[in-house]
C-alpha cells in the first residue's frame, strides 16, 4: 500500500538515503511518480517509455552502422522480443538500464567518426555510466566496451589515444561516483532523520 507507506514516512519524517539501491532507476521513478503523482502505476510508466524509446535507439544504432533494411530489421526484432515485452510491462529496472546502456553504445559508436572530440567521448561514458546507476547488470556491456577501448589504445587501432581512454573511463565513472556524493552529503547535514536502515552504497556494492 503505497499511501501507508507514504503517510508513515511522512509522520515520522525518514528520508531514504540517496546513493543506495540503483539510484539512478530510483530517480527515474521519483521523476514519474512527481509527474503522475503516486500512483501503482508511476513505477511501470518508465518500463514502458524507456522499452518504446530502445526500439527507436536500436533502429538508429543499426542505420548508423548499415543501412535502412537492417535498421527495420533490427527495430522489428526488438519490439516483438519476448523478454523486451515482459520487461515493459513491470516496474524493474533492466528496461531503463537497457535503454540509457544502447544511448551509451550510440554516443561511443561516434567516437570513431573523423573529427570526434571529447564531447562525443563524455556522452558515451555519461550515458553508459548511468546506465551502471540504474542497474549493475549493465556493467558486463561497460567492462566489455572498456575491454574493446583498451585493445583500440594497445595496438592503435582506430586511431585510439590514451587520452580518449581516461576521458571514457572518467566520464563513465562520474554518474557513480555522483550518486556516492550526494549520499555522503545527505548523511552529514540529515544523519540523525534517515531511515534506520544499515544499507551499503550503491558504490559500495
Amino acid at each position: 500500500n503505497l499511501a501507508a507507506i507514504k503517510d508513515a514516512l511522512q509522520e515520522k519524517g525518514c528520508i531514504f538515503p540517496p546513493g543506495t539501491a540503483r539510484p539512478g532507476f530510483n530517480l527515474i521513478v521519483t521523476v514519474s511518480a512527481l509527474l503522475f503523482g503516486l500512483k501503482d502505476y508511476s513505477s511501470f510508466l518508465p518500463s514502458a517509455f524507456f522499452s518504446a524509446l530502445s526500439v527507436f535507439i536500436c533502429f538508429l544504432i543499426a542505420k548508423k552502422q548499415w543501412d535502412l533494411r537492417t535498421a527495420l530489421t533490427a527495430a522489428f526484432l526488438a519490439a516483438v522480443s519476448a523478454v523486451s515485452i515482459m520487461y515493459a510491462r513491470t516496474g524493474y529496472a533492466q528496461t531503463s538500464a537497457g535503454f540509457f546502456l544502447l544511448l551509451g553504445l550510440y554516443f561511443y559508436l561516434d567516437t570513431f567518426k573523423a573529427g570526434a572530440g571529447v564531447r562525443e567521448t563524455l556522452k558515451a561514458g555519461l550515458a553508459l555510466g548511468f546506465a551502471v546507476t540504474c542497474h549493475y547488470g549493465a556493467l558486463f556491456s561497460v567492462f566489455m566496451l572498456l575491454g574493446a577501448e583498451a585493445l583500440f589504445i594497445l595496438f592503435k587501432l582506430q586511431e585510439r589515444r590514451v587520452k580518449t581512454g581516461l576521458i571514457f573511463l572518467v566520464s563513465l565513472a562520474a554518474p557513480i561516483l555522483s550518486w556516492e556524493s550526494l549520499y555522503r552529503g545527505t548523511e552529514l547535514v540529515l544523519g540523525n532523520h534517515l531511515i534506520g536502515l544499515n544499507y551499503r552504497t550503491y558504490f559500495e556494492q
